[in-house]
């Protein structure tokens, strides 16, 4: 396995792997807000427990805020999924955190420190299609594959002043 990779969006910037997306809140469910998808020949492993806390789940930090720069409802929802190549939609790949009051209440900085982290994490699991949602200990995004962070909220996030990350600990880099 090689390096570490940065998945962020930071006020409209965005790591190499990363596309942002914008929400629909007229939708019936949830729409993706995050694309992750890695250059040819890589793939990136998103692991579902880094050594910070004490809770299965990869971290995810974010300060989501709609056009007017009013946070995202706390009473929306977020959660993975992934787009294997010849499927028709993505299936969801992690538990879907329908409370999101610890985002709103806690900059990036809080969200990261050792005693909040396991508050900003999500755990990945086996996809909604088998039998068993159980934890996983990883999942392996290809290069012909997509994974997609989904909000079902009532407002658009507003990239120029939104930012979102994965914890780099979770995230390695190798060749295909």
């Amino acid at each position: 396995m090689a390096n570490e990779t940065n998945l962020f969006i930071n006020n409209g910037a965005t790591g190499e792997a990363v596309e942002k997306l914008t929400n629909t809140p007229s939708a019936p469910g949830a729409t993706p807000i995050v694309k992750i998808s890695p250059s040819r020949g890589l793939f990136l492993r998103i692991a579902n427990q880094v050594a910070k806390g004490s809770n299965v789940g990869v971290p995810v930090y974010m300060d989501l805020y709609d056009s007017n720069g009013d946070p995202i409802p706390p009473n929306s929802a977020v959660f993975f999924a992934l787009e294997v190549q010849g499927m028709e939609q993505p299936v969801k790949v992690s538990a879907k955190k329908s409370n999101l009051s610890f985002y709103v209440a806690n900059d990036i900085t809080t969200q990261r420190d050792e005693d909040n982290i396991d508050n900003a994490k999500i755990v990945l699991q086996r996809p909604e299609t088998s039998a068993t949602d159980e934890p996983i200990q990883a999942i392996n995004v290809r290069d012909i594959d997509a994974m997609y962070f989904q909000l079902e909220a009532s407002a658009a996030v507003d990239w120029s002043q939104s930012e979102w990350q994965v914890d780099n600990q979770a995230v390695r880099q190798g060749e295909r």
